[in-house]
């Protein structure tokens, strides 16, 4: 271990000095959050309250521009409590592919109605260096 310390001291300066952070931050969005700033080739999440019993979600499909980004991952995480009714959250997590400025759009509404009363349409835009 002691002959690998220096080799790990100098790693760790050189990231330093580089202006580069060592360890990657994970990029999160929220109905409050809406915009960020993005690596190319970095993974960040969407993380949206949501109550799927009630038949209300997130639409997935072609919300977003699919050159710019990909979703790679949703997944719904029901909620801690045991109350009836309480929501959940959909999350999101999607690829930055190339670098540019482009928005995703998730609706949240039971699909099979036109429009409802609970139907509500976010906006997120991101930067993708």
């Amino acid at each position: 271990m002691k002959k690998y310390f220096p080799l790990l001291l100098v790693a760790v300066a050189a990231g330093f000095l580089s202006g580069q952070p060592c360890f990657s931050k994970s990029v999160i969005l929220t109905e409050e959050k809406t915009t960020a700033t993005v690596k190319k080739g970095s993974l960040f999440t969407i993380e949206l309250a949501s109550n799927i019993t009630t038949g209300y979600t997130y639409e997935k499909s072609q919300v977003y521009d699919p050159e710019k980004v990909q979703l790679v991952k949703w997944a719904y995480k029901p909620p801690e409590t045991k109350l009836l009714g309480a929501a959940g959250q959909e999350i999101f997590t999607f690829k930055a592919l190339r670098p540019g400025q482009t928005e995703i759009r998730l609706t949240y509404r039971r699909p099979w109605e036109k429009e409802s009363a609970g139907q509500q349409t976010l906006v997120f835009k991101i930067t993708i260096e």
